[in-house]
Order: C-alpha cells, then sequence, then structure tokens
C-alpha cells in the first residue's frame, strides 16, 4: 500500500514529544523491512529544500502522524521555563505522557489526521 501527498505536514515521535516537519512529495509506503513483514518507510522532501529524506518505522514503537497542508501549530515546545530564568524539561526522554500530551494538543486543534501512523504493528 503506497500512500502519497503532494503538500503536507508529518509530525514525528522522539525522545522528547513531536516534531514537525512541513514537506512536499510526501509517500508513505508499507513494505517489508529486515524481520518485520509490514514497515511504513516515508519519503519527503522538506518544505525549501531540494533533496529527499526519509525514515522507517517498525515494530510496536511506530509513532508519526501526516496532515495534510502546511501552515499547521507546531506542538509546544519540550522545555518549561523556572523563575530563575533557566529552562527544565517538562518530562524525562521517552516519557510515555509525551505521548499523551500530544494526543490532547492535537484533540484540541481540530487537524485532519490524513495518516495515522501511530500504534501499528509490523
Amino acid at each position: 500500500m503506497t500512500t502519497t501527498y503532494a503538500v503536507a505536514t508529518v509530525y514525528v515521535s522522539g525522545m522528547f514529544g513531536y516534531t514537525a516537519h512541513e514537506a512536499k512529495n510526501v509517500t508513505v509506503e508499507e513494505a517489508k523491512y529486515a524481520q518485520y513483514a509490514s514497515a511504513q518507510h516515508v519519503h519527503f522532501v522538506p518544505k525549501g529544500k531540494r533533496k529527499a529524506r526519509g525514515f522507517t518505522h517498525a515494530g510496536i514503537n511506530s509513532r508519526f502522524i501526516v496532515v495534510e497542508g502546511h501552515g499547521h501549530p507546531a506542538m509546544r515546545g519540550w522545555l518549561d521555563a523556572r523563575e530563575d530564568g533557566s529552562n527544565v524539561s517538562r518530562y524525562g526522554s521517552c516519557d510515555p505522557r509525551w505521548e499523551s500530551d500530544f494526543n490532547a494538543w492535537l484533540a484540541s486543534t481540530g487537524m485532519v489526521v490524513a495518516f495515522d501512523g501511530r500504534g501499528t504493528t509490523s
């Protein structure tokens, strides 16, 4: 199965929440990768760039979504300001609360998700 979007925003999970990547020519393809029967291969050209980039998500921790179009908001940063002017991480790396915060934030924005690669198993 291959899905292509001309213009989209790809939200990808990392150690400290999700990051947004505005891109064109976004392709999501399910194909074999190593021992996984159906890993998700994502290829895209970032906004303002000419060279394609991509990533592969396989296993039970596949966490990314694709929203059609550009100009969508980015999730609030992972640092919170302290009273003394320094910053501190909201949660530790890989904390499951990053996922629940993102889900709540996504629901509050009203964005329509074109492709949801979260929670898929290979």
